[in-house]
């Protein structure tokens, strides 16, 4: 059975998403929050299309406009026992990751060479709590499950992926800029001296920027990605 092409993916999750509903998380991480703001259970769907390195440097050497082509698909679900204004979640995401191919370089996982389409299967646990700050949404959680499994598909470099980590630290803020909501969220392996930081932009169709520290890599991405509030 043929798959669905990436642009056909986002357009159906793109009509979904400008209608109006809320979210409740950045991109990858969730928020403590629920759809009704008070006691109960929530659920998210979403994807992130990371496309390319726009920027990416590595000691002294300079990669413009490489291809990643790494597709995410998340389904996330929660339980808060308190409401709003302080929100306090438990729960898990369950994602499937696509690897596409890529050219051949040295910046490949695998060491050189092409890397076919690989299908990956993986999840995360997690405890978040989220307090509204000056109209500003802030957020502090821990994350256990597959950690490795959300960096290496971006790092692509054999030498320096991340081997077996299943905890990571993150943060994130949702404010207002220009009328338009605008999220940033930050995750931290606790092993490991990395960190990927991704913007979302509301009704920016769909496009953002992500910035990803690997020592020695340090790399600018662009990537398509909405998460859209089920319940």
């Amino acid at each position: 059975m043929r798959r669905l092409p990436i642009s056909l993916l986002f357009i159906l999750f793109a009509s979904f998403a400008f209608a109006g509903t809320k979210t409740t998380g950045i991109i990858l991480t969730p928020t403590g929050n629920i759809k009704k703001q008070k006691a109960g259970f929530g659920g998210d769907l979403g994807f992130v299309y990371y496309i390319g390195d726009i920027l990416r440097k590595e000691q002294d050497k300079t990669n413009n406009l490489y291809p990643i082509k790494s597709f995410y698909f998340f389904v996330d679900g929660k339980a808060s026992p308190l409401g709003y204004p302080i929100g306090v979640a438990m729960g898990g995401t369950g994602f499937v990751v696509l690897q596409g191919s890529q050219p051949e370089g040295e910046y490949n996982m695998s060491g050189g060479g092409k890397i076919g389409t690989e299908t990956q299967l993986f999840g995360f646990l997690y405890l978040v709590l989220s307090k509204e700050v000056m109209k500003n949404g802030t957020s502090i959680g821990i994350l256990y499950g597959g950690i490795d499994k959300i960096f290496n598909p971006i790092i692509h470099n054999l030498d320096i992926k991340i081997q077996d980590e299943s905890l990571a630290y993150f943060a994130s803020l949702d404010t207002k800029i220009f009328k338009r909501k605008f999220g940033i969220e930050v995750i931290r392996p606790k092993g490991y001296n990395y960190f990927l930081v991704n913007t979302s932009i509301d009704k920016f169709l769909g496009f953002s920027l992500s910035y990803l520290k690997a020592s020695p890599i340090s790399s600018l991405i662009g990537y398509f990605g909405i998460r859209l509030n089920v319940f």
